[in-house]
């Protein structure tokens, strides 16, 4: 296979980890960055577009059909069956309300009555499908994200540092629509911002890739704004499909259904938030795979060939959506309106939110996903990759297909879980580290009373190192530098700043629940990296005590505080079962008790456990 070819990771293949230098010199900034106009090698200075890029960019993107899926939809048998039978159970739901009535003054009714009852029924449910399908349909068009484009071009830099991107992480998305023209990409963003699907359609759209139909809750169904978005690829999906509790509501199902399926199959792109919506806390929400289920058995019935799964991954430095600490503290979420939207552009026009950086990481092939799922499921080898994990939790029910949920089989609801906690891993995996990421982990971690700002840059520079490699660094430089910078963007209302005697910066994180709960929300960016290194290390200390506790009076253990490895990685599984629903600690495909030995293993090297003798380990107390 050469080089330059497109080939869609597989179940089991790692991400490819570029190397910095790489990375460093494949990043760009989208807002700079006009791939058809400016000033360009062998380019004549007659060109228009050397003096107005951004109106050139916008004009010369590459257009394509976007076909209206609404037609087709509101023509497919499926649903009109499922109108039939979504009368026919409203017809059972009065008879049986009406059932003790009939039995005290006798059934009166004719078959002619119960014929047109039924007639006036089946009518105001194809009333409710057309109304439905308008409610729910996308206008996606040429000329509005060709303006849209402009306007980005023009306010982003108002709030915005910069839009990052990888360049080669790019030109892999544009040799998979090329090569595959007739095989939909599934774009799958951790939900962080509301200005997360604009950016997308945005960095698509300026390279010349298929902008992708949007799933977005029909809470964004405000004046204007809602419009806006069903131009630029919206379509609306109810927050709570079933309105009644066990209730299913059987024509809105099989119309979300049948719209995402007929947009695949006329090869629109599809984007939607595998979270379901925006995450409250900083870390990755559980995953959600109603949507991912019908893409799934889009393939699985032969309406599509195959599928890309495009995880992608979404940052900023400063969350341009405020922040969730009231949402944090109990109070209600105030609902989203016309008036509200314009006092948050005009806030966000006047303040300042840093670097925004997205990653795409590379394609999953629905394909091979359940080619490689079909074999490791019938393989009854000791030593089999994938063990699906055992569910003890009753799981959210979007798990299963939006329609028909009650014939779903159990392997296909361990299949979309597999695969939706994949993505959701490789997601937060990818996700670049902000230096308001780092600077917040850092205060809440180590420096929670206040330090000098010389001595958290010192803190700084060791994160760095320990986590080079590993994850993605969106910041570069002197740590002294980043870390007034970051102070800064955060403001006083997080960190407070004073000058000592000696005139050296002190910087402490501001005391109160409000505080701690927003920088909370920057730090656990890093929580998942580090989250089976303190696992292993609070179990660690708490098998310790314990250890203590019964040994008081054996003064032969008293100078062994130490613990076997093997007890060590069992309580950790053990403890690891219960966050199991607070983080995604693994990918389907790894084993943990693995994973966990190689996490014990670098706690090792870095002086945090040591070793006084074969077959135990020992705390090692490192005082700051």
């Amino acid at each position: 296979m050469y080089d330059d070819e497109f080939r869609a990771r597989g179940w089991f293949e790692e991400t490819k980890q570029a190397n910095a230098l790489t990375h460093a010199q494949g990043t760009n900034n989208m807002l700079q960055l006009t791939p058809h106009a400016g000033k360009k090698p062998y380019q004549s200075m007659f060109d228009w577009g050397v003096y107005f890029p951004f109106l050139a960019q916008c004009l010369r993107i590459k257009r394509f059909e976007y076909p209206q899926v609404s037609g087709p939809t509101q023509e497919d048998l499926m649903i009109q069956r499922a109108i039939k039978q979504a009368a026919e159970q409203i017809v059972r739901e009065q008879r049986i309300e009406s059932h003790k009535t009939c039995n005290l003054i006798g059934d009166t009714s004719n078959d002619t009555e119960e014929s047109k009852k039924y007639q006036d029924i089946l009518s105001n449910q194809e009333r409710r499908a057309n109304n439905i399908l308008m409610n729910m349909r996308s206008t996606l068009n040429h000329y509005l994200i060709m303006l849209t484009s402009w306007l980005l071009y023009k306010l982003l830099p108002c709030f915005l540092s910069g839009v990052v991107t990888h360049t080669r992480q790019i030109e892999t998305l544009k040799k998979a629509s090329e090569r595959a023209p007739g095989i939909p990409l599934i774009f799958l963003p951790l939900h962080r911002s509301h200005l997360d699907y604009i950016m997308v359609t945005f960095i698509l759209t300026n390279n010349d890739i298929r902008s992708p139909l949007v799933a977005a809750g029909d809470n964004l169904q405000i004046p204007v704004f809602g419009g806006l978005l069903r131009g630029l690829g919206a379509f609306f999906i109810k927050r709570k499909i079933d309105p009644v509790v066990g209730k299913k509501d059987i024509l809105y199902r099989a119309i979300l259904q049948q719209y995402i399926q007929h947009a695949l199959k006329m090869s629109h792109n599809v984007e939607f938030f595998i979270e379901g919506g925006r995450t409250r806390t900083g870390k990755p929400c559980m995953p959600k795979g109603g949507i991912l289920s019908v893409i799934v058995n889009a393939f699985m019935d032969h309406s599509i060939p195959d599928a890309l799964l495009v995880p992608v991954s979404v940052n900023y430095e400063r969350l341009v959506d405020g922040n969730f600490v009231c949402e944090q503290k109990g109070e209600k979420k105030v609902p989203e309106s016309f008036w509200k939207a314009m006092a948050g552009i005009w806030k966000t026009l006047h303040s300042k939110y840093g670097l925004m950086r997205i990653d795409f990481n590379e394609p999953y092939s629905i394909k091979e996903l359940v080619q490689s799922y079909n074999k490791v499921a019938t393989d009854d080898s000791h030593f089999k990759v994938y063990k699906p994990s055992e569910r003890k939790l009753q799981h959210n029910q979007s798990t299963s297909s939006l329609y028909g949920t009650d014939v779903v089989c159990e392997e296909h609801r361990t299949l979309i879980d597999s695969i939706s906690r994949e993505v959701v891993y490789d997601c937060a995996t990818a996700t670049s580290v902000m230096s308001t990421n780092a600077l917040a982990f850092l205060m809440l971690t180590q420096f929670r009373k206040g330090a000098l700002a010389t001595d958290i840059a010192l803190a700084l520079d060791s994160l760095r190192n320990r986590i080079k490699g590993r994850k993605d660094m969106a910041f570069a430089g002197d740590s002294l530098h980043i870390v007034n910078y970051s102070a800064d963007l955060l403001g006083e209302g997080l960190i407070t700043r004073t000058k000592d005697e000696c005139g050296q910066t002190h910087l402490q994180p501001v005391q109160s629940i409000e505080a701690s709960i927003e920088l909370s929300y920057y730090s656990n960016t890093l929580t998942p990296h580090f989250a089976l290194q303190s696992v292993l290390m609070i179990t660690f200390h708490e098998l310790l005590s314990l250890k203590g506790k019964s040994n008081k009076t054996d003064t032969e253990t008293e100078n062994i505080p130490g613990i076997s490895r093997k007890n060590l990685v069992d309580a950790a599984l053990a403890n690891c079962d219960v966050l199991r629903y607070e983080f995604i600690l693994h990918k389907p495909t790894q084993i943990l008790s693995n994973l966990l030995e190689i996490n014990l293993d670098e706690l090792i090297v870095n002086d945090l456990i040591k070793l006084p003798e074969v077959g135990f380990v020992k705390c090692f107390l490192n005082c700051n």
